[in-house]
């Protein structure tokens, strides 16, 4: 995002992945230098979309899954 709220994207990873693998994602290899848990990533990221949810609720979408 620039200076003046614009947002640039970069790619979009249609087979992204998160793996606490180091060897498979960068993600992996992250969290073992960084001394955080894979489950505390996960559960930062559930954390953090819900309370998203909670500020803006009417962008709840129904899931067939």
């Amino acid at each position: 995002m620039d200076n003046k709220g614009q947002l640039y994207v970069l790619e979009v990873n249609a087979q992204c992945g998160l793996s606490e693998d180091e060897n498979y994602t960068s993600i992996g290899a992250i969290l073992q230098l960084s001394n955080v848990t894979f489950a505390e990533v996960i559960t930062r990221i559930i954390s953090d979309a819900f309370l998203k949810l909670k500020k803006k609720p009417h962008v709840l979408v129904k899931s067939n899954i």
